[in-house]
C-alpha cells in the first residue's frame, strides 16, 4: 500500500487472507491449482498460489503470495528468533501490529476498496515521518533498523523523535544482522547513513535541510568551464596518460595481492575498465576506448547537477590572477565585498 499511495512503481503483491490458518487456506486452492508453502526461517508463513487457469496464470507467472492472519512473537534477540502463531480469530488489525512500520501497516479490502489503518499510516506517509507500530519493534528484529535508514536514504522519510530515540537504544542489536540479509544495491547508502548517524545522532536526511536553513553567511558557488569540445579531448588524453603511466601494472599488483575486483575501490572509472581487460573481457584499446566514453559521461553528468545549482560561472584559459580578480569584480557588485 505504501508504494500504491506514493505513486512509486511496484511489482509485489501480497493478500491476507482473514479467518483460515494455514491448512483452510491451502485447502481452499488445491482445486483450483498447485499451491506451495512458504517458509521463513523454516516456519511457514503462507502459499504460493499458481492458478489453473491459463489467461490467470499468464498475468502472474510467479504465481500469488496468499497468508493467513498471523502474529509473531519474538524468541531471542535476533531477527531468526522468533515464532509464528496462525489463527483464524487473528484481526486484520492484529496481523498489522506484527509489521515494522506505520507507513508499512496498511491494507485495502478487495470487496469494498476500504483502506485499513489501524496505526495511523497514511497520516505518517503524508507527514513523510516514519513511525514504528511497537516501542519494541527494533527490539524485536534489528534488521528493522536498517529498514528505517533505507526508507530515509531511498524515498526520503524523516525519523520522527520516538524512532530516532529507539533506534539509538537498539543500534547495539545489528551485531545479529548478517551481512547476507543487506542487498548489495542497499549496502554503500546504509553504510553512509550509519556513519551519519553514529557520529552526529541525527539521520542522514537532516543534512538535506541546509539548503533550506537561513545561512549566517553570504554564499556565492564559483566554477570554472571552457569550449566542451575542447574539455572532452582534454579527459580521453588523461585517460590514455593514465594508462600510459602504469594503470594497468597498479591493477594488476593490487589483483595480486587479494583485492577483490568487485570491490567498490576497484569500480571506479579507469579501474573497472582495467579489471575487465586483465580478466579477457576485452582487449586493451577497446578498455581505454570505453574508459574514455565513460569518463566524458560521468564529466556531462556533473555538468547537469550543477545546473541546478546557482553557481556563476567563468571561461577558463586565462591566468588564475585574472580569473580571481573576476571573481572579486563579481563580489563587488553584489555588495558582498568592500
Amino acid at each position: 500500500m505504501r508504494d500504491e499511495l506514493l505513486g512509486i512503481p511496484h511489482k509485489d503483491e501480497d493478500f491476507l487472507v482473514p479467518g483460515v490458518d494455514h491448512r483452510g487456506l491451502r485447502a481452499a486452492l488445491e482445486a483450483h491449482g498447485r499451491v506451495e508453502d512458504m517458509e521463513v526461517h523454516g516456519q511457514l508463513v503462507g502459499v504460493r498460489f499458481h492458478p489453473r487457469d491459463r489467461g490467470l496464470r499468464a498475468f502472474v507467472p510467479a504465481g500469488i503470495e496468499l497468508t493467513p492472519p498471523r502474529a509473531e512473537r519474538s524468541t531471542g534477540p535476533g531477527h531468526r528468533d522468533f515464532q509464528i502463531v496462525s489463527d483464524p480469530s487473528i484481526t486484520i488489525g492484529e496481523d498489522m501490529a506484527r509489521r515494522d512500520f506505520t507507513v508499512n501497516a496498511m491494507a485495502r479490502r478487495l470487496e469494498t476498496s476500504e483502506l485499513v489503518d489501524p496505526f495511523g499510516g497514511v497520516t505518517d506517509l503524508a507527514r513523510r515521518e516514519l513511525h514504528t507500530v511497537s516501542p519494541e519493534s527494533f527490539r524485536e528484529d534489528p534488521l528493522r533498523l536498517l529498514r528505517a535508514l533505507r526508507l530515509v536514504s531511498q524515498i526520503g522519510f524523516d525519523l520522527s523523535g520516538e524512532t530516532l530515540t529507539q533506534m539509538r537504544l537498539e543500534s547495539a542489536a545489528l551485531r545479529h544482522v548478517s551481512a547476507e540479509r543487506i542487498g548489495p544495491q542497499d549496502l554503500v547508502r546504509i553504510t553512509r547513513a550509519l556513519e551519519v548517524f553514529h557520529l552526529t545522532g541525527r539521520p542522514l536526511s537532516a543534512s538535506h535541510e541546509w539548503g533550506r536553513a537561513d545561512l549566517p553567511f553570504h554564499l556565492l558557488m564559483v566554477g570554472l568551464t571552457t569550449d566542451r569540445a575542447a574539455f572532452y579531448r582534454r579527459l580521453e588524453r588523461r585517460c590514455e596518460e593514465m594508462v600510459e603511466r602504469g594503470l594497468v601494472d597498479e591493477v594488476r599488483r593490487l589483483l595480486a595481492r587479494g583485492v577483490d575486483p568487485n570491490c567498490p575501490a576497484m569500480q571506479g572509472i579507469g579501474y573497472q575498465h582495467v579489471v575487465a581487460y586483465l580478466q579477457g573481457k576485452w582487449p586493451l584499446p577497446d578498455a581505454l576506448r570505453i574508459m574514455q566514453r565513460d569518463t566524458k559521461r560521468y564529466a556531462k553528468r556533473q555538468w547537469t547537477w550543477f545546473r541546478r545549482e546557482p553557481v556563476e560561472w567563468f571561461e577558463g584559459g586565462h591566468s588564475l590572477d585574472a580569473i580571481a580578480d573576476r571573481i572579486k569584480k563579481s563580489l563587488e557588485l553584489r555588495g558582498l565585498l568592500t
